[in-house]
């Protein structure tokens, strides 16, 4: 039996999009539509500057191939 599963993640293709980063030593990959499996990198947060208080993303994954 199959079982589909949908998990929302923030995904980059850039490194540098990150303020803080780790690379990611874990055996999970993301799948894209076609099926296809892509290597996770790294793993890291950013914050973004907004009109009350900073907004902070963390868990984002870096996935360089993912276009």
């Amino acid at each position: 039996m199959a079982c589909d599963s949908v998990d929302f993640q923030n995904i980059t293709s850039d490194l540098a999009n990150l303020s803080v980063h780790s690379e990611y030593d874990g055996i999970d990959e993301v799948v894209i539509r076609d099926g296809s499996s892509l290597q996770v990198t790294h793993v890291g947060s950013t914050t973004f500057p907004s009109f009350l208080k900073p907004f902070k993303l963390t868990n984002i994954l870096c996935v360089p191939n993912i276009h």
